[in-house]
């Protein structure tokens, strides 16, 4: 549930302490903190027609030929090839 910081709602609703709450009872509200988080990332880049590109593409290549896809008849099997 969302509302504005100014809602007349707001304060009709409490949040207790779980030492307060019995085991039947949920809260139907919480109050979490958004806040912005910068991510530091990088990128690894291949330049087109380069040695490096070739040398991924035949790796990709080769990883997929030498993937054993023989027996796979249900999800689980296929879940354990992809992984």
């Amino acid at each position: 549930m969302f509302l504005r910081s100014n809602s007349s709602e707001l304060d009709s609703h409490h949040i207790y302490p779980e030492s307060q709450l019995s085991s039947d009872y949920a809260p139907l509200s919480i109050e979490i903190p958004i806040i912005e988080e910068v991510v530091q990332s990088s990128k690894f880049t291949i330049l087109p027609k380069s040695d490096q590109e070739k040398a991924f593409i035949d790796e990709v290549i080769l990883n997929f030929k030498t993937l054993s896809t023989n027996n796979i008849d249900d999800s689980d099997k296929l879940n354990n090839v992809v992984h």
